[in-house]
This record gives C-alpha cells, sequence and structure tokens, in this order.
C-alpha cells in the first residue's frame, strides 16, 4: 500500500493557518496585560466587536509592542528553521526524505 503524504502536509498547513491569528491575538492580549501593565478586563476588549474609543486608543499602545514580539517570534522561527534546513539536507539525500516528513508531522 503506497501513502501519500498530500493530506497530512494540507491539513498541516491549514492547522497553521487557523493558529496564526489566534497566537497574534494572544501575543496582543498578553502584551496589554503583562508588559504594559492595564487592566485585563479591558484587554479582554481587544479585537472583539464591542470596542469602544478606549479600546482603540488602548489598542494603538498596545499594538507596536505586540508587533516588535510577533517579529521578533517570526523572525527567529525563519532563523531557525533555515539553520535546520541546511544540516537536514544532506541527510534526507543519504538516508531518504520520508523520515524527513514524518518528523516534520510529528512536530
Amino acid at each position: 500500500m503506497k501513502l501519500s503524504v498530500d493530506i497530512p502536509f494540507a491539513l498541516l498547513l491549514f492547522a497553521f493557518a487557523l493558529s496564526d491569528p489566534v497566537t497574534t491575538n494572544f501575543v496582543v492580549y498578553r502584551t496589554c496585560y503583562v508588559t504594559m501593565g492595564f487592566n485585563k478586563s479591558d484587554c479582554a476588549l481587544l479585537g472583539t466587536p464591542e470596542a469602544t474609543d478606549e479600546t482603540a486608543k488602548l489598542e494603538l499602545k498596545v499594538q507596536p509592542h505586540a508587533a516588535v514580539l510577533t517579529t521578533t517570534k517570526s523572525v527567529t522561527e525563519i532563523v531557525v528553521t533555515s539553520i535546520w534546513c541546511f544540516f537536514l539536507g544532506p541527510w534526507s539525500d543519504q538516508y531518504g526524505r520520508r523520515p524527513v516528513m514524518i518528523m516534520s508531522l510529528a512536530g
């Protein structure tokens, strides 16, 4: 029986697409009340339809800090992944592509 990796990788990309907005909102929320010390109830209104003028002002204060954290996270992921691929490419030439694909799906 021949297994295809198309469906698992499509599901993996779908999971990433679903989790990215949630992660961004989480970073904004945590930056608001942990890093900047604002009230949790005010921070919980960020990104919701119940936003007021105060929430918009709060978002203008929080967003630059959250953007720095999100950018740092993205750059770190890209650099680590690039270094990892630099070593993983030759390894997969020797041992095959299947273990690499299974490792990427396993986490």
